[in-house]
Order: C-alpha cells, then structure tokens, then sequence
C-alpha cells in the first residue's frame, strides 16, 4: 500500500503494540494514567 508506506515515514511506528485489557476503557485509562487496569488504586470507569 503506498498510500500507507508514505504516510508511515513521517510517522511513529510501532511494530509491536500490546492493550493492557481487551475493552477500550480500561486500555485507555491504563494508557493515560499510567496504573494497570487491575490497579485498585485506579478509579472505576
């Protein structure tokens, strides 16, 4: 795919990108806050 090659060298790529949880919620909480979503430090969404 060209259109995605091009777009790819001015971007940030991750070639191995891991969800701490498999619902959305929990990734992103993880990924703003920095805590697992197991954390029960972590507030409820």
């Amino acid at each position: 795919m060209p259109a995605m090659d091009a777009l790819a060298e001015h971007s940030v790529v991750f070639d191995n990108g891991v969800a701490q949880m498999t619902i959305t919620n929990p990734s992103h909480a993880s990924m703003f806050s920095g805590l697992y979503p197991r954390d029960p430090a972590r507030p409820s969404t």
